[in-house]
């Protein structure tokens, strides 16, 4: 079988998880290797993803092509400039063929950082964004393309869409986040609000943790300790089960989405969506489909009044040909396997 080395952020963040399900279904003849645990890995239930020390330890280098994979993955870290150099060659200054899907740029701040990447994407085989602003920063270069989120082609009929009495939350936990902490307090009172109007109207109210890691479970467990509130309202902590974790969404009413791939589940299963928009990643993808619903960002939470909330809902609408664009972010990858570790 075709091996590849896989380089992703896999600390059981569900969007990320979802990435790497449908890039083990999308090729079960090909075996991945990757930095994540043992224990990870048997909880997704993938058997052609396995740990990269494994790999290392029985076959040595005989992999035919890297592939890296996921949104957030080039982050300025305010790496020294040799320290910077030295990270990027050891990660990709081999001849193996390189491929980056579903990828978005920055934040950075410096230059160099952007003109070091540039190095690196100009001898790719593929570089495949998900917003053109990522792929504006790299137009020049004859092997830059931009597609739709990965997410948007995943394949929603394995789930029954339907419209329960029932809203989902997610959470992100702002304490952890320097430039955002100063709005934890409003953030998590304002969720809470929220939580109350929609049990005040006999809704069930999920609020729902993508990632563990990054404290989406304290920060739900700060808004509940808050109040007492019925058997209405809930926690949904994703653990690993994929499918059990998009059911959440796929049943609901409404939607509101802080995780950038609760936005995107919300607007493929045609939710009514209201995005809470901390990062440009979301941003930049939503103004990229024409998305015209209201967003919210954190300065406006202060003023926001819960009880003309259902108005601020958007239901997008068809996403049947995002879906199509999304599966392009495979497309080279596809022809470089089919010629069998060849040209693209």
């Amino acid at each position: 079988m075709k091996k590849i080395i896989l380089e992703m952020y896999l600390k059981q963040n569900l969007g990320d998880d979802i990435f790497l399900y449908m890039l083990a279904r999308r090729y079960p003849d090909v075996e991945f290797y990757t930095r994540a645990s043992k224990k990870f890995i048997k909880n997704l239930g993938l058997e052609n993803v396995h740990p990269r020390s494994v790999w290392q330890k029985i076959f040595g280098k005989k992999y035919i092509a890297k592939v890296v994979m996921g949104g957030s993955m080039f982050m300025e870290n305010g790496l020294a400039k040799k320290d910077l150099i030295e990270t990027l060659d050891s990660k990709y200054g081999d001849a193996t063929p390189l491929f980056f899907i579903g990828e978005n740029f920055g934040p950075y701040q410096n230059e160099f950082y952007l003109q070091c990447y540039r190095k690196v994407f100009e001898k790719s085989e593929d570089v495949c964004f998900r917003d053109k602003y990522s792929a504006q920063l790299f137009s020049d270069l004859s092997n830059i393309r931009v597609e739709p989120d990965v997410v948007f082609g995943l394949d929603k009929n394995n789930y029954i869409c339907k419209e329960e009495k029932k809203i989902v939350v997610s959470v992100i936990d702002l304490e952890s986040r320097d430039s955002l902490r100063k709005y934890r307090k409003i953030y998590e009172d304002k969720i809470l609000e929220i939580v109350e109007y929609f049990s005040g109207m006999d809704y069930e109210v999920v609020l729902m943790s993508f990632c563990e890691a990054e404290g989406d479970e304290n920060a739900i467990r700060r808004i509940l300790n808050k109040t007492k509130l019925g058997d209405k309202v809930s926690a949904y902590f994703y653990k690993g089960d994929i499918n059990e974790a998009i059911k959440e969404i796929s049943s609901a009413e409404y939607v509101i989405g802080t995780r950038f791939h609760s936005v995107i589940l919300g607007l493929l299963f045609n939710k009514k969506l209201l995005p809470i928009v901390y990062s440009d990643k979301t941003g930049n993808v939503l103004n990229d489909i024409n998305y015209t619903g209201k967003c919210l960002k954190f300065d406006d939470l202060v003023n926001l009044d819960v009880l003309k909330l259902k108005t601020y809902f958007t239901k997008f609408g068809d996403t049947s040909e995002l879906s199509i664009e999304a599966q392009k972010h495979f497309k080279k990858l596809d022809r470089f396997l089919k010629n069998g570790g060849g040209n693209v």
